[in-house]
């Protein structure tokens, strides 16, 4: 099956939060020896922006919590606070990053044998560390220890939506309770937060919920019933209590962690809420839209989850890993739509452990993994040694961590066009989606832009024509991450990629497989010349037709015939035998032209020394792009090297010639030229 992926690099784009890639860590977690040399080099260039740590206090007063003396040496676990500091320390030294802790002071029974849910006092002293004023203090703390920058927001309670979570909570007036006591004490941290210089402007996250990828008829969606009020439910009357939720989604379907891994990819992209068949978009637009509604201001940040498909029962892991990527591409296409402070890749970055030495096939019973969850290095228990990462870590590396870290101006889906997708096979658990999902990112100074096409398909391959507009400046390389992908073995170079100077790209996607294409696209830094649909020069026969809309003027290029214009100038003296960029400003005259492709050619004829009664024009190059709608405009761009320029040189006279390849493109109505400039 063929696919064609047009994406406009001039398209609409936004830029993702300075620190928006996390990883996790969960101080109840056993994590490793921090002192194990080769340990630390497994993570050193997993490219973490921020990290996150689950942090829960114990019942003694917060002031026991900060006794440094006993651990000086950050050598002993004998507390969980202590377990925590010296994992912060850790990877502050070994990334120096900002931090996302999720600082909670209830451990997971927060009231205790014999209180009633509603006990409001069980959290309100002031001596507490569990109170308000003990948990800013103890976040002050850890400002003063690792730095002021260093807490990125706080989330006061862990997943207080789940109604078990609740010590002894058993009927429908006991979960009503659970819920008042739960806003109650949500005011009460976040006007201690404010009332504090030192804590004010941290974000507090209010929510969470740890299915909120899913829906079931038992737990129909908590975090919308947060949002909209809904009876035996969390409510949140006039004024916002937090600024953000804290969305943790674990997209368990039918019941089980591993329905499929189809079910489970698919879940990633579904668009909508049907019973058992939500997922992380279908979930993360409702919400939005809900807390649009309650508040415009109240950001979201998904801060847990982990692969579903990361199991026994899943061969190298690879499908878990080609998860992390999608997951990740939808957090950041979608980030400023759903107003996305962070994404949290994976649950934890603790070892992986395995009782076997035979440590690269993760699909035999004797390497079964601890635990889902604890998922990014591999530690053989049996010979105890670290064997590597494996491979969802190593997507990280190689696709996660540039496309978040190094590329943060993503496109938006305006700017990308998929026309004859496949869609994903479906199951009880999910319904198939489009396949290929595709991805776009460009780096923040102009010189390089990457693509990600993952087949989301576990069974069929795509022929996939990829066509990004404007020339690579450079050789386009990539990596694959294989459906059969090793633990432990980088993602391996693409391999028959185009050199400089190309505009597409044929791409034969496997089925459960991704790619990772970099174009570089160096931008131009000086104008040489540049003209207006009104300076055009329209030859007798086929040439474009003059118009006006609101008062622009513009060529009118017909879609059933090549039809062109052209300028004539000279050639300023700066020009010193660069790459030349043609740019021009366009749009399609109907919005029915969405999702086809326009087809512009342009040439160079050097006007010195030439008989003006005849053309002598180089050869053409040309460029796709696709519309958008009605009446919005477009920028494409070719490049020339000095050699494909018809040998004009600066001071020269010449003229450029700019034609609409209407016979054999497919968008079908009229485009619409409004300015063209040549830049260096």
């Amino acid at each position: 099956m063929s696919v064609t992926v047009t994406v406009n690099l001039a398209g609409s784009t936004h830029t993702l939060p300075t620190s928006f890639f996390a990883g996790s860590y969960v101080a109840t977690n056993s994590f490793g020896d921090f002192t194990n040399a080769t340990f630390k080099s497994f993570l050193t260039d997993i490219p973490f922006e921020l990290m996150r740590t689950n942090v829960s206090l114990t019942n003694s007063k917060y002031a026991a919590q900060f006794d440094d003396s006993a651990s000086s040496d950050w050598s002993g676990i004998d507390s969980q606070w202590d377990r925590t500091k010296r994992c912060f320390k850790f990877f502050n030294d070994l990334w120096g990053t900002k931090w996302l802790p999720n600082l909670l002071p209830f451990p997971a029974s927060i009231l205790g044998s014999g209180s009633t849910a509603h006990s409001v006092g069980t959290v309100t002293a002031s001596t507490d560390g569990r109170s308000p004023q003990g948990h800013v203090d103890w976040v002050k703390k850890w400002q003063t220890i690792f730095g002021s920058d260093s807490v990125f927001g706080v989330e006061n309670i862990n997943e207080p939506t789940a109604p078990a979570w609740y010590n002894g909570i058993t009927s429908t007036s006991d979960v009503r309770k659970g819920c008042d006591w739960y806003y109650v004490h949500n005011v009460d941290y976040v006007n201690a937060k404010n009332g504090d210089v030192a804590t004010s402007g941290l974000p507090w996250y209010g929510m969470s919920y740890a299915k909120g990828g899913e829906t079931k008829s038992e737990e129909t969606n908590e975090i919308n019933r947060f949002l909209n009020g809904t009876i035996d439910s969390i409510v949140t009357p006039n004024y916002n209590v937090s600024e953000a939720i804290s969305v943790h989604l674990y997209p368990t379907l039918s019941g089980t962690v591993n329905s499929s891994e189809q079910s489970s990819l698919n879940s990633i992209l579904y668009p909508t809420f049907t019973s058992d068949k939500g997922g992380m978009y279908a979930a993360l637009t409702s919400w939005r839209a809900l807390a649009d509604a309650l508040n415009p201001s109240l950001y979201l940040a998904q801060t847990e989850i982990y692969s579903t498909a990361a199991s026994s029962a899943h061969a190298n892991d690879s499908q878990g890993a080609l998860e992390e990527i999608v997951r990740a591409g939808v957090a950041a296409k979608y980030q400023a739509a759903w107003k996305l402070l962070s994404h949290a890749a994976g649950h934890s970055v603790s070892a992986q452990q395995y009782g076997s030495s035979s440590w690269v096939s993760l699909s035999s019973a004797t390497t079964t993994p601890k635990s889902p969850e604890d998922n990014l290095l591999l530690k053989d228990t049996t010979a105890n040694i670290y064997r590597g990462r494996n491979v969802r870590a190593q997507a990280l590396v190689d696709f996660v961590g540039p496309m978040l870290t190094q590329y943060k101006v993503v496109l938006d889906s305006s700017a990308i066009t998929v026309t004859s997708a496949g869609t994903s096979p479906g199951g009880a658990a999910s319904n198939g989606v489009a396949t290929p999902t595709v991805f776009a990112h460009k780096k923040a100074d102009g010189t390089s832009a990457l693509i990600c096409v993952a087949n989301v398909d576990l069974t069929n391959s795509y022929t996939v024509n990829i066509s990004w507009g404007v020339q690579a400046t450079g050789s386009v390389t990539g990596v694959r991450l294989s459906n059969t992908q090793i633990c432990g073995d980088a993602c391996p170079a693409m391999v028959g990629l185009p050199s400089a100077g190309a505009t597409s790209y044929t791409l034969s996607a496997a089925a459960g497989e991704a790619y990772l294409i970099y174009i570089p696209t160096a931008p131009p830094t000086q104008t040489l010349d540049w003209w207006l649909a009104k300076d055009a020069q329209i030859p007798s026969s086929g040439g474009a037709q003059r118009d006006l809309s609101n008062a622009h003027r513009y060529l009118a290029f017909d879609a059933t015939a090549d039809e062109e214009c052209s300028h004539t100038s000279v050639l300023p003296a700066v020009y010193a035998g660069e790459d030349i960029f043609v740019t021009f400003t366009w749009s399609a005259d109907t919005s029915t032209d969405t999702g086809t492709v326009c087809t512009w050619s342009v040439q160079f004829e050097r006007v010195n020394a030439l008989d003006i009664d005849g053309d002598s024009f180089a050869t053409a190059k040309t460029v796709s792009a696709a519309p958008t709608a009605d009446g919005t405009t477009v920028t494409s761009q070719v490049s020339f090297t000095s050699s494909e320029i018809d040998g004009i040189g600066a001071g020269d006279t010449f003229r450029v010639k700019v034609k609409r390849v209407g016979s054999t493109d497919t968008m079908t109505g009229d485009a619409r030229l409004l300015a063209v400039e040549l830049s260096v």
